[in-house]
């Protein structure tokens, strides 16, 4: 047989395959006697393909027995708000008779979404895209977002203006090495920056473009656990290792800097104004304590917890909002933690510092169903506190039955 003839079989034979293949991929379908279900080879739910600014539309999720869209001005309990990860969010209330809404950013875009807490519907308010967006903030009013893109030493940070007209945001960079940086209650921002040497603590208006020195530190690598302002005093200390031995500095509304009598190894720590939980190495173990500023006493707290899994309630000083499990906090913390090589199946505990004890809001693992390691909470200071899922980046919502300061 001659080679052209070779060549159409094999020509006809390959067409005949791939027609095959293709039915079999799109159109065919089996039927299981055993379980008497239709199996289906192909559904590829691609969506509406025909538009490159396709949005899915947001996904129900399960918490129990109760979804995103249960979200409402009477429900109470548990929920996963959102299946991605978040790279910061804000309860918004743009004024008193409008409903609150949850903003949260989406990580890489920069995209910023909405969910309203009364429908539970989700949109995304604005498609300016902030290339490798890592983190961000967002002030209580939805006027302002501060961004950072990227990490380590090409790292950059910007300022947003959402706009009220369009779903855009307008931006503007900031040129100064920031460290880390948190919104206000009065819709500004706080950040520290590396300045000569020191970490510098300063103060951010976005509506003057105006930016105020708060305080500088003798040291660069520390942590700074901000207060809801910058009336509020903030505390500050070393950054975390057991192997290194920490210790708490106040910072006052003025910039005055007061070394506190607490210290240790791992130490971290979150203030109040009132009294300051914190953790460090105790021999073999990882230990909580609560230090009283007014009457300079220790004592080690009802729960084990990170400081870094805590939140302040801004109108009462006296309370704290922790995650913290039922575990074995061993020596090594912190570090095992920030690694990502321990994790915590964490609860949700209302600390009363004054009386040191604690109230348990939720179990969170067992109402979930998942293992949710807390981190990034907040409060809106009544019955909310948020929080993220440190193995996903899920944004989460506890509704409390009751306000969180009773």
């Amino acid at each position: 047989m001659k080679r052209p003839v070779f060549i159409i079989i094999g020509a006809v034979a390959i067409l005949i395959l791939m027609a095959v293949w293709v039915y079999v991929l799109f159109f065919s379908s089996t039927s299981s006697e055993e379980t008497n279900q239709t199996e289906t080879f192909a559904n590829l739910d691609l969506g509406d393909t025909s538009d490159p600014n396709y949005v899915p539309p947001p996904t129900t999720v399960n918490t129990g027995s109760k979804t995103i869209t249960d979200v409402s001005e009477d429900m109470v309990g548990l929920f996963q708000l959102t299946t991605l990860p978040v790279i910061g969010y804000q309860e918004v209330q743009k004024d008193a008779s409008s409903t609150a809404e949850v903003y949260y950013v989406e990580p890489g875009s920069g995209h910023v979404y909405s969910i309203n807490l009364k429908s539970g519907e989700t949109k995304k308010i604005s498609r300016t895209t902030i290339p490798a967006a890592s983190k961000a903030a967002i002030t209580p009013n939805g006027k302002y977002i501060m961004f950072q893109s990227g990490n380590g030493l090409g790292k950059e940070f910007s300022i947003g203006i959402f706009s009220t007209s369009s779903d855009t945001i307008s931006t503007g960079l900031i040129t100064d090495r920031i460290v880390d940086f948190t919104p206000t209650t009065d819709n500004t921002f706080l950040y520290s920056a590396i300045v000569d040497g020191s970490l510098v603590g300063k103060h951010y208006i976005p509506a003057t473009d105006k930016i105020e020195t708060l305080f500088t530190l003798p040291f660069r690598e520390a942590t700074i656990a901000w207060g809801n302002n910058k009336q509020a005093t903030h505390y500050s200390y070393p950054k975390a290792s057991y192997r290194l031995e920490g210790f708490v500095y106040e910072i006052s509304s003025k910039g005055t800097l007061t070394r506190l009598p607490v210290d240790g190894y791992g130490l971290s720590a979150i203030g109040t104004g009132d009294y300051v939980l914190f953790s460090s190495r105790d021999g073999d173990f990882y230990t909580s304590n609560i230090h009283q500023i007014n009457n300079n006493t220790s004592n080690e707290a009802s729960i084990t917890t990170l400081p870094e899994k805590c939140t302040g309630i801004s109108n009462n000083s006296t309370y704290l909002v922790c995650g913290a499990a039922i575990a074995n906090y061993g020596y090594s913390l912190p570090d095992r933690w920030y690694q990502g090589l321990d994790s915590f199946a964490d609860d949700l505990w209302l600390v009363n510092l004054d009386t040191n004890s604690a109230r348990l809001l939720s179990a969170i693992n067992n109402e979930s169903g998942r293992l949710v390691d807390v981190v990034n909470l907040k409060t809106n200071n009544v019955d909310h506190v948020y929080f993220q899922n440190k193995l996903d980046q899920t944004l989460w919502l506890f509704i409390s039955d009751t306000t969180l300061n009773e």
